[in-house]
């Protein structure tokens, strides 16, 4: 699967640029530091920002952000989104709620910042889309919350949904993905699946300092 001819200019003169990028697998990490254009290539290919490309489906949701979740009942978020997105799985939904221990009647101001991340993230991962963009799914989420969502990942991939992940936290994503991308200045530097990585490399950041200090 390609997705190709991605680009945004951004006024302070970053571009990304990236002429083709090819998915191989079902969970693809998406690693680079920060300002590298990681967040501009998921809402460029969401369509969250006025860059472009081209790509065969219209099947894409990226993961709403946190600080953006309106102040209401969860149950009423819950059904909005319901409403707007129509391969959202209600039952999905409020089985996560148990997992996470989240009360639907509750206001989302009564969440703490974890706590609001994980309801971006149970909003996205309810919805049966070809592809989902997940942007920073583990930061501020503690152990026990971010062992729940990998396997909620995994459960997601083994459907044969194509998750596209970008998170700092290096160390998960190689438990989970099949491919790793590197961007770098708006570039993708390099492109590997995680079984050459590992058979090349002691483990996912020996690969990503190799390839991004040269």
């Amino acid at each position: 699967m390609k997705i190709q001819e991605i680009f945004k200019r951004y006024d302070n003169g970053f571009e990304l640029s990236i002429p083709n990028m090819e998915l191989n697998g079902n969970i693809i990490g998406v690693l680079g530091h920060i300002g590298s254009g990681k967040t501009s290539l998921l809402k460029t290919i969401s369509r969250l920002n006025n860059g472009r490309y081209e790509f065969i489906t219209n099947e894409i949701i990226y993961m709403i952000e946190y600080d953006k979740i309106p102040n209401s009942k969860i149950s009423l978020i819950r059904d909005v989104y319901a409403a707007t997105n129509q391969n959202f799985d209600k039952q999905i939904f409020d089985e996560l709620t148990s997992q996470f221990d989240i009360d639907v009647n509750n206001f989302s101001s009564e969440l703490s910042e974890g706590q609001r991340k994980i309801l971006s993230f149970m909003l996205t991962i309810s919805v049966d889309s070809e592809i989902l963009l997940l942007d920073e799914p583990f930061s501020k989420i503690d152990p026990y919350n971010r062992k729940i969502i990998l396997n909620y990942i995994i459960q997601k991939a083994n459907k044969k949904n194509h998750i596209i992940i970008a998170s700092h936290e290096i160390s998960n994503l190689q438990r989970i993905i099949d491919q790793a991308i590197l961007i770098k200045d708006g570039r993708i530097i390099n492109s590997s699946s995680i079984e050459n990585i590992e058979k090349n490399h002691t483990d996912i950041k020996e690969w990503y300092r190799e390839n991004y200090m040269e």
